[in-house]
């Protein structure tokens, strides 16, 4: 499980709405709406003397000299303040958004039994509605598992046990701890014939005890350590006609010790795709297997790095041209339109049949201009996909795959980060930053000319739900200076079809202090950082403030982002009331800015971070309103290490440490997340050595207070532990603070009595 943002303690879901003021001191980015760069509607992709290629950007090799940097001013001081109570518990200022548009009311009302069954385990399935007739109902089969075990559910509500899981073998559940974008452990096909499924064995893998204080009793958790055991994974396929499950052959790709992640089904149900990954993490094989007889079939795909690969996405099918189809449900067309590349496994029928292999299949002919995938249902070659990887060219780019042949190609041919959104035959949909990664908007590319289009032009952050046909999409609108605006636009050409809410200024009540979006240069003199800067309710520069350094810095972060509010977490703003300045910045290692800056932490945790964070603060210090006598830093999980780790290394720069569920030293972290970025302990003593806290205790000069949950499975309490001890033996002072029931957040009351702990913590001793 990733040190991730939602493993931080603090959730960043408020902002600033529409009429609050933003100034904008100075602004380099080419696209703003209604000026310069003006969106040409349909093929053609940016007029008036700008590119989609100028907005996108190239990489830069060298700090940006006028930088990003916009303002948005304090509300009235005499609002209403924000309580420990109000950061957990209140609502009042969190604006209103639309989510799920697209979601079918059928797929809300599941059966009654279905609904109310297995909430404990873990179900994933396409349900049919209950029926309102007196007829028996019938129901598409699914798995669910519960209690380690996975169980199969028929057409009647009837449960058969597939699997029993036990003594460390567990059934239909997540695997890896959650990384490599694993979130399930049941995978249905697209029709009801086969579900696959995880099978998991921890067995041998290392027992780390945690007391339970309301049983008085230790719970044992299965907890793979950097160079120790790990686990075994193997997919199942469970067919639901003659109730039989057969294991695909990947024990010989990569030995025990690989990983297995992104399953996913072809179009027609009788392969399985999955993304093999070596204990390194530095080779990944896409291969693909027959989910009848569970044999290997091929390799799709290598990717190698020298530092990390890190699959995190499942193949995209290209879809057919016609609209509302999907890969999973064909179209009996037999022609496609002009400009189209459709998806292969189409039969001569122009459909598929739950995963049965046709006798016979052929190949459709396509209209002029239509570029066809090769492969059908019966002796395919392989089908066309949407692959996303960084491995290839430095950046999360999508690349149009071939699976039968293993041809490549990129769609996105641009140095930014992007995310796959849909396709639907003709146009892939992603979103990408402009020249800042603190913007984020929505493209199009088109698969026959690789034309790039810009959809969404209004400078911010757009958050996107594609229509499942990709004829409209939702777009949820917000920046700095405006609330989240909630649109229906057209795929087409970007237009807005509807306004589906306008959310109000829900800060207006509240005395929001300023809050300031900029960008300074790395440290490695390459790259450009961005930071969230909140100043203290009622500034005066003619006073001096002291100042709170809030980091995370690892990766699969980004913390700073040109939304409402600006991602403001609303311990920030407590703090900003009580006459703190509070900085954040994301610094390399973070993501968005591409594989050079994210790898640039491997064998190394921690070390380019804190330059990065410590030349921030250099520059902050020369400000005459700072008061440099008087700096404090606070992360949790990663942000803890990061504390810690300037406490200790810089520690004539802060004088108050708050370290939040810390890593200590990464011989403790677990396998899949901590060896992909501090290797093995054997095979990279020196970086283990470097970035481990143990022998840093004796030089912690800050008032330092370390907090854990006493049940955490994530980071286990051996680390802070182990780490007091060190202060003991070095007779060095730190406070320790431990929420006996907690895991690795806190919540409710816990959440509220933390709070709390940590705002006193700073206004005894900042």
């Amino acid at each position: 499980m990733a040190l991730g943002l939602a493993l931080a303690l603090f959730l960043a879901d408020s902002g600033v709405a529409a009429g609050a003021s933003c100034e904008v001191v100075r602004e380099d980015s080419c696209v703003a709406a209604g000026a310069s760069c003006e969106v040409v509607r349909e093929d053609s992709c940016v007029a008036a003397g700008a590119s989609c290629e100028a907005m996108l950007g190239a990489r830069e090799d060298k700090p940006t000299q006028d930088g990003f940097f916009i303002v948005r001013k304090a509300n009235q001081p005499d609002g209403k303040k924000f309580t420990a109570h109000d950061i957990v518990y209140g609502r009042e200022s969190y604006p209103a958004r639309v989510r799920n548009y697209y979601k079918r009311v059928p797929d809300k009302q599941q059966s009654s039994s279905q609904a109310s069954s297995h909430r404990s385990g873990s179900r994933q399935s396409n349900a049919q509605t209950s029926s309102r007739h007196s007829e028996p109902q019938v129901l598409k089969p699914y798995l669910f598992s519960r209690d380690a075990s996975i169980y199969a559910v028929g057409e009647q509500g009837d449960t058969t046990l597939v699997a029993e899981g036990g003594k460390g073998i567990v059934y239909g559940e997540s695997v890896s701890r959650n990384e490599f974008g694993i979130e399930g452990g049941i995978f249905p096909a697209h029709s009801a014939a086969r579900a696959a499924f995880y099978r998991k064995d921890e067995s041998l893998v290392q027992e780390f005890p945690l007391l339970d204080i309301r049983k008085c009793a230790l719970k044992s958790i299965r907890y793979p350590m950097n160079s120790g055991v790990s686990e075994y994974i193997q997919v199942g396929v469970y067919n639901f006609t003659t109730s039989r499950t057969i294991y695909l052959d990947t024990d010989n790709v990569f030995g025990r010790d690989q990983y297995l992640t992104n399953v996913c089904w072809s179009p027609d149900d009788t392969e399985i795709f999955i993304q093999i990954l070596d204990r390194s993490q530095q080779n990944v094989k896409l291969n693909r297997y027959s989910a009848i007889d569970g044999s290997f079939l091929g390799t799709v795909l290598t990717e190698h790095s020298d530092t990390w690969v890190e699959p995190r996405e499942v193949l995209h099918w290209v879809k057919e041209c016609s609209k509302g189809s999907t890969s999973a449900d064909r179209s009996s067309k037999t022609g496609t339109s002009a400009g189209c590349i459709p998806s292969a496994g189409t039969s001569a029928g122009g459909g598929f049949n739950a995963g049965i292999l046709t006798e016979h299949s052929q190949h459709v002919g396509a209209q002029s201009g239509c570029i066809t995938s090769a492969g059908t249902n019966a002796g395919s070659t392989g089908w066309k996909a949407i692959y996303t990887t960084d491995a290839r060219d430095g950046w999360w780019n999508l690349y149009l795959l071939d699976t039968g042949s293993g041809s490549v190609s990129r769609l996105t041919a641009i140095e930014k980060d992007v995310k796959y959104v849909g396709n639907d035959g003709t146009w892939v949909y992603f979103t990408a930053p402009d020249e800042h990664p603190v913007n984020n908007y929505l493209w199009k590319v088109s698969l026959k000319t690789r034309r790039i289009s810009l959809l969404t032009p209004e400078k911010g952050w757009h958050s996107i739900e594609m229509a499942p046909d990709c004829s409209s999409f939702v777009d949820v609108y917000e920046a700095l200076d405006r609330a989240p605006q909630s649109l229906l636009r057209s795929s087409r050409d970007g237009r807005t079809l509807q306004i589906l809410k306008e959310a109000e200024d829900s800060t207006l009540d509240w005395a929001y202090p300023e809050i300031e979006l900029g960008s300074i240069p790395c440290a490695d003199g390459i790259h450009t950082n961005y930071y969230r800067m909140v100043k203290p309710a009622g500034f005066d520069p003619s006073l001096k403030y002291p100042l709170v350094l809030y980091v995370y810095g690892g990766p699969h972060s980004q913390l700073v982002r040109n939304t409402f509010l600006g991602g403001l977490r609303r311990w920030e703003l407590l703090m900003a009331q009580k006459g703190y300045v509070v900085f954040v910045m994301d610094g390399r290692g973070t993501e968005g800015h591409g594989a050079a800056y994210e790898h640039s932490i491997w064998r190394q945790c921690g070390q380019n971070e804190m330059k990065d964070q410590i030349l921030a603060l250099d520059r902050l210090k020369g400000l005459p309103w700072i008061d440099s006598s008087r700096i404090g830093v606070y992360g949790w999980s990663y942000g803890g290490f990061m504390s810690l780790s300037l406490a200790t290394t810089y520690n004539d720069c802060f004088k108050v440490c708050v370290a939040g569920g810390p890593v200590i030293d990464w011989k403790w972290y677990e396998v899949m997340y901590g060896e992909r970025y501090m290797s093995r302990l054997e095979d990279n003593p020196e970086g283990f050595a470097k970035t481990s806290l143990l022998g840093k205790a004796k030089d912690l000069k800050a008032r330092t207070l370390v907090i854990e949950g006493g049940v955490d499975p994530v980071v286990v309490p051996q680390h802070a532990l182990s780490f007091l001890q060190e202060c003991i033996d070095a007779g060095v002072r730190v406070e320790y603070f431990t929420y006996p029931q907690s895991e690795h957040n806190m919540y409710g009351k816990d959440r509220v009595h933390l709070v709390d702990k940590i705002t006193a913590f700073f206004e005894e001793n900042l």
